[in-house]
């Protein structure tokens, strides 16, 4: 079974193997005194769900470390890899949420599931407070911001700015490109009015 439903995903071509996967699995078969396993149907499938959006993560990184520097003018597939791994991150994150809205019957609903709203933190503390995952949630709380922030702007508001790396000197057309540490606007509003003027 935990074969199976890792093999479902990228991650296993990758090969990454999550150190919490078999407890994750494991979770999901339970023993009864009789012998019998039982299957928890729903909880199996967002596990799955978790794992396709990791792969999908690992899968723009690799792509882009397979390409990134080694093929000339890749910029655009480098950016499309960057905003996948953007989304899928993002994704990932929610598909956490929502694993662990079902399995600890928090019982919030909509967009109260999102570990990057304090209602949801909120939710488990009061009812379940000795959680390992609240104390995991709070270390990784800067970067499920970031993960946020991006997907956000990127949807909504920016362009990543993907550029060459390097002075003038050295870049040319096999340069590995890099993205910005925060998302910019390549046209900020002044821009475009400009540009409207004109």
């Amino acid at each position: 079974m935990e074969n199976l439903l890792f093999e479902l995903s990228y991650c296993i071509k990758a090969p990454y193997m999550p150190q919490n996967y078999i407890t994750l699995t494991n979770r999901i078969i339970r023993f009864h005194n009789h012998g019998v396993k039982h299957i928890d149907i729903e909880l199996t499938r967002h596990l799955v769900n978790i794992f396709v959006k990791l792969g999908f993560m690992l899968l723009a990184k690799d792509s882009i470390k397979d390409i990134n520097g080694i093929y000339p003018n890749i910029r655009a597939y480098v950016e499309y890899h960057l905003y996948s791994f953007v989304y899928s991150s993002k994704s990932f994150l929610d598909s956490i949420a929502i694993m662990l809205n079902y399995a600890y019957n928090l019982g919030l609903a909509g967009g109260e599931i999102d570990l990057n709203k304090s209602p949801f933190i909120k939710k488990i503390e009061e009812k379940h407070p000795s959680l390992l995952v609240l104390l995991e949630i709070k270390n990784i709380k800067k970067w499920i911001s970031d993960v946020v922030e991006w997907r956000d702007k990127l949807i909504h508001r920016c362009v990543m700015a993907v550029v060459p790396y390097g002075t003038a000197e050295e870049i040319s057309d096999y340069s590995p490109v890099m993205m910005p540490l925060k998302p910019i606007r390549i046209f900020d509003h002044v821009q475009m009015s400009r540009l409207e003027k004109k």
